[in-house]
């Protein structure tokens, strides 16, 4: 099967749940969001967040925030017309002060990292060791835990994003590539020099 190129690569660690590797794609500045309506700005934000600009277009330049509203109207990949508003309404309870979209890009990462991990970690990351006795360092921090409600309206969004990336036309032939008669057998391939074919999105069952 072709290997995937470095950059399609960190794109699926981040798809397969890895928080850290999210945070570490997303720190850097982030596009302005201005110009739009805070439906579509809230949107266009998590897109950023989940699969932002490369070498390649991210999820926000190949118009996922246009087309998953309307996805959604559909009752495509499981969400409804009010899925964007619930899960809105859930990161703006944890941002707190002015919402989600007033928070600081880092705290915005922070807030879909945890979610992110809650909601697709299989195994708890281990519990931080508590300090020596006699030391001034302070106890770890715990984490509120995040409810199921929460998952789920994060699972059908972010599949969203990712499906609608993936099958369109910038993901689909400029981050995958495509092959009209898929199939060839290559007997060696060098790492990281073939990227993945679109043909086989499906096999990102993200």
């Amino acid at each position: 099967m072709p290997i995937l190129r470095t950059s399609v690569l960190t794109r699926r660690r981040l798809l397969c749940g890895s928080a850290m590797g999210l945070s570490a794609l997303v720190l850097g500045a982030r596009p302005a969001i201005s110009g739009i309506d805070p439906a579509q700005a809230f949107l266009a934000c998590l897109c950023d967040i989940v699969i932002p600009d490369t070498d390649t277009p991210g999820a926000r330049a190949a118009g996922v925030p246009a087309f998953l509203p309307f996805a959604f109207s559909h009752d495509l990949f499981g969400g409804n017309a009010d899925t964007l508003a619930a899960l809105a309404a859930q990161l703006d309870a944890r941002a707190g002060g002015g919402g989600f979209l007033a928070a600081e890009p880092a705290a915005q990462i922070r807030i879909v990292t945890a979610l992110d991990r809650a909601t697709f970690l299989r195994a708890p990351p281990p519990p931080e060791p508590l300090p020596a006795l006699g030391s001034t360092k302070p106890l770890p921090s715990v984490s509120a835990p995040v409810d199921n409600e929460s998952k789920r309206l994060w699972r059908i969004v972010k599949s969203g994003i990712v499906t609608s990336f993936y099958t369109s036309e910038s993901g689909g032939s400029r981050t995958l590539t495509y092959e009209l008669v898929p199939g060839r057998y290559d007997p060696d391939i060098a790492l990281h020099t073939e990227p993945y074919l679109s043909n086989f999105w499906i096999e990102n069952i993200f």
